[in-house]
């Protein structure tokens, strides 16, 4: 039986590539937040969803945008 090769996923990465991807993700979503480019309530629902994610949630609470 032929072996299925499945594309890789975030979670077959690498720590220090996982990091790189975090990075990219929270310059991508957050930076543009902290320079105000947003309305005030865009940016409460923004930082709400991203507070779901355990991640983003440490570099969020790191950043101290949330409690």
């Amino acid at each position: 039986m032929a072996k299925i090769i499945y594309p890789r996923q975030w979670w077959d990465k690498g720590r220090a590539e996982r990091l790189d991807e975090m990075t990219r993700l929270y310059k991508a979503a957050v930076k543009p937040i902290l320079k105000k480019r947003y309305k005030a309530w865009f940016r409460k629902k923004l930082l709400e969803r991203l507070a779901q994610n355990p991640e983003y949630r440490k570099i969020l609470l790191e950043k101290k945008l949330i409690q």
